[in-house]
């Protein structure tokens, strides 16, 4: 939260508030680092970056995502969700999740790659424990 005596300053770093972009500047940031700061576990991540047209930030979430990738365990984070995803979720349910899978592919980002890797873990492992 920010103190209104500095909101000002904090909104400096982002622009001229004359201009959308700064505010849109200010969402992204402030969304990103409230889901960074408040993940308990990596599978919520999901839930937040689940968008749909009809949510309020919809038209934001490249813009909130990328100021979430700036954050140096970013992609750890979103591996993470992904295995937990893949491994605590039915295929059911992981459907549901198109709008993250959406927005995580369109960053580049491959989910499919990611869950091969788990499932080939998951192999290893259970291989190891025999």
């Amino acid at each position: 939260m920010i103190a209104p005596e500095s909101f000002d300053v904090v909104m400096k770093r982002f622009g001229d508030r004359r201009f959308k972009a700064t505010w849109v500047k200010a969402l992204s940031q402030f969304e990103a680092q409230l889901t960074h700061d408040g993940l308990l576990d990596a599978y919520i991540l999901i839930y937040t970056f689940n968008f749909t047209p009809d949510q309020e930030y919809y038209e934001y979430r490249h813009n909130i995502f990328d100021a979430f990738l700036a954050y140096p365990d970013a992609l750890d984070v979103i591996k993470l969700a992904f295995e937990q995803l893949f491994t605590l979720f039915p295929l059911e349910e992981q459907r549901e999740f198109d709008g993250f899978f959406r927005l995580v592919s369109e960053r580049g980002i491959d989910p499919r790659a990611i869950r091969e890797s788990v499932e080939s873990n998951r192999r290893l492992r259970s291989a190891v424990a025999a």
